[in-house]
Parts: C-alpha cells; sequence; structure tokens
C-alpha cells in the first residue's frame, strides 16, 4: 500500500521537468514527532524507499516537543534510534518549525513531504515544494501536491 501512496507524491514531484537535469532530488521528511504510532512508520518507509528505489537523499525532521512513555518503556528512544541508525546525520531533532526551515534553507532540500491531519497549518515551507498527505481532514487543500 505504501508503495502506490509513494509513486504518486514523487512521481508528481521528481520527475517533473524542474527535477529531471538533477541526479539527485533532496527530499525532507516531517513526521512531526517520533513516537510509535504508524505515521513514523509509514515515513521511515517512505525515506527507505526514496533512497533504495529512485535513489535520492531523505531527511528526516520531527519537533521534539512529546515524549510518551508507553507501559513504563521508552519507546520514543528506541523508534529515534531506527531513524538515527538508518539517515545519520540526516535526522534533526528540532525545536520548532523555524529550525526545520533553516535546515532546508542549508542543506537545500528540493521537498518537504508533510504526513499530517490534513489541515492548513504553520507547517508549510517556504523554501521549497511541499507534499502534503492529508490523513484525516481532507478538505483544506495545500502545498504544491495535495493527496488522501
Amino acid at each position: 500500500m505504501y508503495h502506490r501512496i509513494f509513486f504518486h507524491f514523487f512521481c508528481a514531484l521528481v520527475l517533473s521537468p524542474l527535477f529531471l537535469e538533477s541526479n539527485k532530488v533532496k527530499i525532507g521528511f516531517f513526521p512531526r514527532e517520533i513516537s510509535v504510532r504508524g505515521v513514523e512508520l509509514s515515513v521511515y518507509n517512505y525515506a527507505d524507499c526514496n533512497e533504495t528505489i529512485l535513489q535520492n537523499e531523505s531527511y528526516i525532521f520531527y519537533i521534539n516537543c512529546i515524549h510518551r512513555v508507553y507501559d513504563g518503556a521508552d519507546y520514543i528512544q528506541s523508534s529515534q534510534n531506527m531513524f538515527k541508525e538508518r539517515f545519520k546525520d540526516r535526522f534533526f531533532e528540532c525545536n520548532s518549525f523555524d529550525e526545520v526551515e533553516q535546515i532546508i534553507k542549508e542543506k537545500g532540500i528540493d521537498i518537504l513531504y508533510n504526513q499530517k491531519m490534513g489541515a492548513v497549518d504553520k507547517h508549510v515551507s517556504k523554501n521549497c515544494k511541499n507534499a502534503v498527505h492529508a490523513v484525516f481532514n481532507k478538505l483544506e487543500i495545500h502545498g504544491e501536491v495535495y493527496a488522501t
């Protein structure tokens, strides 16, 4: 299932004439937080496939504002470690979206993939194209590519 969604998002942007000239596209992935929920797993899989299938570079950004402990075990740390081990120095813990924007600018990120509820919010980059994947609220279309 996730391969189909992945294909639609990235073919729409990556295969556009703007990106055909370059060898690798830098795509930022923004799951908002790192926890044990499904968003993190799908974002991890999309970012991994972006590199292994499309041969692009993946960057992961999250805002360190929520830290949950489930059943006395710290699953957040294990989830963070999974991302760190795979993406190494392309995994960024940020304090705000302004910090995400700064890194996008510094690293020359081409596209920000943002999996979220779907409502318009402040998490749309001004420094690159935005691919918004709305999970729930599907009526507030924004970004260059918007899918549900």
